[in-house]
């Protein structure tokens, strides 16, 4: 219903008529961002697991090509957390269909508990998806031997002073800590507004 139509209708309604449309209007507005919601996640649900794959397909590699045993272990430690990358956002999306034979209450305290889990789960980045690859690349670059000591494919990518080491460790942690902020700025900015409008809307079918 566009802008006219509903003001047109607004100047003539009762007052209960007038209640009518403006839940209508909030459910709608709540609807349009919850579908704008899972199709941002299903994108980066998307991307993160094409990038996993890949990950999961180069440390293989890397692991089979460097010599160094800490840096080898490093590389083990990366395809899991890779696969655990996967799983964990996998996970979280098995509550984004909603159950259509639920009430229309119960659906939107399903959706609210669906959208909170991924709240939770981009707050908490910082202990599963930042610190597990930045304490692996710093296995893998400080455990890593001199790279003109051995013939090997990834040689010209391993660092080889402790000055150039620290400086990519001192990059990562920025890197890696800009991640965590980003995704806790995320949840709280468009996740939890989300939540707050979703409890407002179920606050007002109480009422009536």
């Amino acid at each position: 219903m566009i802008d006219h139509e509903l003001k047109r209708i607004w100047k003539g309604a009762s007052s209960s008529e007038r209640i009518t449309i403006n839940k209508t209007q909030l459910l709608n507005q709540l609807k349009d961002k919850m579908d704008k919601m899972d199709r941002n996640i299903k994108a980066r649900d998307k991307r993160e697991i094409y990038a996993s794959v890949a990950g999961i397909v180069a440390f293989s590699l890397a692991a089979w090509d460097i010599p160094f045993i800490l840096s080898k272990i490093a590389c083990f430690f990366a395809i899991g957390w890779f696969i655990y990358v996967i799983y964990r956002l996998k996970k979280e999306r098995k509550g984004e269909a909603t159950d259509l034979n639920l009430s229309f209450r119960d659906q939107l305290e399903q959706r609210k508990q669906y959208i909170m889990g991924q709240s939770k789960m981009l707050k908490s980045v910082v202990y599963w998806y930042a610190l597990p690859p930045f304490l692996m690349n710093l296995l893998l670059f400080l455990g890593a031997g001199d790279p003109d000591s051995a013939d090997f494919f990834l040689s010209g990518i391993i660092p080889g002073s402790l000055v150039e080491k620290v400086i990519i460790v001192v990059f990562l942690g920025l890197f890696y800590g800009y991640i965590a902020w980003m995704n806790y700025s995320t949840a709280k900015k468009n996740l939890d507004p989300l939540v707050e409008q979703i409890e407002q809307t179920q606050r007002e079918l109480k009422e009536e």
